[in-house]
């Protein structure tokens, strides 16, 4: 992929649980190379929003899209072999940076 392609899109998204939406329109897109810091009090869906890069969570509504497909194309059990997240109060993603 070109260098300036999007590596993570989020178009319309809402995630919902028990009919409450947790994360609602989301909408962005982070390029390779670019960083996204996400800031927010305490539930206001930063963790949720990491989650569905990774498929841990599937949107209610829209779509995710990562490296140019959709999560929701991807196998449920294994996430693309270049897709690394990790949580201890940071997260880390890769590959924004090749």
């Amino acid at each position: 992929m070109p260098q300036n392609s999007e590596a993570v899109e989020f178009r319309d998204v809402t995630f919902s649980r028990n009919h409450q939406p947790l994360v609602s329109n989301l909408n962005f897109s982070i390029r390779r190379g670019e960083a996204l810091v996400l800031l927010g009090r305490s539930g206001s869906g930063k963790t949720t929003t990491m989650k569905l890069i990774n498929r841990l969570f599937t949107p209610t509504q829209g779509q995710v899209i990562f490296d140019g497909i959709p999560t929701t194309d991807w196998d449920e059990i294994k996430l693309p072999p270049k897709n690394w997240l990790c949580n201890s109060r940071n997260w880390l993603i890769s590959p924004f940076h090749n």
